[in-house]
């Protein structure tokens, strides 16, 4: 969409012209939008269903200017945050979090061994599941990788959107 320059005629059936153009041009500009978020939402839930894989199920919902990403399943937390010695403490969106991401903190507020032994000597901390012994578990950060997605995309998708 360039930009546009509206002329009217100053009379009763030149003003009623004009805001019937006027209305054309707002519903062409409510289209271009809807398509532009619903696009960003699409590819950010994309990258973010390729970073969690069958770990989790991702949706996203795009309406009236507002878009929403959602990832959901039982270890999605640990798989977006990290955990034990590899949890991501820098993660921009860790004040989402339904827990504190902190090294430990999971363990912590289940008084679990990993906590225990992390506070004796950090480099010997691990814990016991289906198993197996770990100390860490990487993040795959699906949602910074779907909001990262949304940020690097953005004008190049407006672009499009309003040719």
């Amino acid at each position: 969409m360039s930009d546009r320059t509206f002329h009217v005629n100053l009379s009763v059936s030149g003003v009623n012209q004009l805001i019937r153009e006027l209305e054309r041009y707002q519903r062409q500009l409510d289209e271009r939008t809807e398509r532009m978020l619903s696009d960003l939402v699409s590819g950010g839930a994309e990258m973010a269903r390729y970073a969690f894989g069958s770990t989790a199920t991702v949706r996203s919902h795009a309406e009236n200017g507002t878009g929403t990403i959602e990832a959901t399943g039982e270890n999605v937390t640990i798989m977006e945050f990290g955990a034990g010695l590899a949890t991501m403490e820098n993660h921009p969106m860790a004040h989402n979090a339904p827990v504190p991401i902190r090294i430990g903190s999971y363990s912590r507020l289940n008084h679990g061994l990993f906590w225990d032994l992390y506070q004796d000597d950090p480099d010997t901390a691990f814990w016991i599941f289906g198993g197996r012994t770990y100390n860490r578990v990487e993040p795959r950060h699906g949602l910074l990788d779907a909001r990262d997605y949304i940020m690097n995309n953005a004008m190049t998708i407006a672009r499009r959107a309003f040719r």
